[in-house]
């Protein structure tokens, strides 16, 4: 998860990979980095194919994954137990099972929030 704030509101958004259903990510990798983890179905990228071209962090709205220099970065759910959720003192992340339909739901607010805080800088 990266943090970005949007000073004159002192909004801090967090911003993380929706693991979205059109996952353009995915379709824009030319070197087929990325690829679908059926045991935590989430798509993950394979570093070690990954040659940081940035295809996948130009295709992706909701800016969840970034080329560090080197490779692409998402969030990987820490294989299965997060670790931002295990140590956000306040308790305001949480990790748990929706349906599509709340999954959708999530994906159209992070995109919302994202639109509304555009300019906000990353910390």
């Amino acid at each position: 998860i990266r943090i970005r704030r949007d000073e004159p509101s002192a909004v801090f958004i967090p911003v993380f990979c929706l693991q979205c259903i059109e996952h353009f990510c995915y379709d824009a990798c030319p070197e087929e980095a990325i690829y679908y983890d059926s045991g935590l179905s989430i798509y993950r990228v394979d570093s070690k194919k990954c040659t940081g071209c940035g295809a996948c962090e130009d295709a992706c709205a909701y800016k969840g994954i970034f080329v560090d220099g080197v490779c692409a970065r998402k969030c990987d759910l820490c294989d299965g137990r997060p670790v931002c959720v295990e140590v956000c003192v306040p308790k305001a992340l949480r990790w748990t099972h929706v349906s599509e339909e709340e999954r959708k739901a999530c994906v159209t607010h992070q995109l919302d929030v994202l639109r509304d805080f555009k300019n906000a800088a990353e910390i």
